[in-house]
């Protein structure tokens, strides 16, 4: 099967391959589904159609990457669309060694984040 989007461009496809094992060189057919999905197309599609504002947050090579991703998840949760990025590319927002993001020129602390969230959609709109 293809999956495609509504103008047809092809986002992903699979099917059954019960015949792969064998036909690699195997003496028996072994029951196989597969699914491939075209991350690049489907990234750039989204990035073409959403209008969505998209936080980029970027870290300190010195924070501990699990406060990064509890950063990220929390910001999602709360609707925002938040992609984690290396420091040295342009980021919107900034979270450094001690937790704390900065974002046009103020720092928030994790308890904080309703603070921030607030601030981040009034200025999305």
């Amino acid at each position: 099967f293809d999956l495609h989007d509504a103008d047809g461009t092809i986002l992903g496809g699979g099917g059954r391959y019960d015949e792969l094992a064998r036909l690699l060189g195997g003496s028996v057919d072994i029951p196989a589904v597969g699914f491939v999905y075209q991350a690049d197309v489907i990234a750039a599609h989204i990035h073409e159609t959403d209008d969505v504002r998209r936080w980029r947050l970027a870290y300190d090579t010195s924070a501990a990457f699990t406060t990064v991703i509890e950063w990220a998840q929390k910001l999602r949760q709360s609707g925002l669309a938040v992609e984690i990025v290396e420091k040295d590319q342009s980021a919107s927002l900034i979270l450094d060694s001690d937790s704390r993001i900065y974002w046009d020129g103020q720092a928030y602390l994790p308890e904080e984040i309703d603070v921030l969230v607030s601030t981040l959609k009034a200025a999305s709109q």
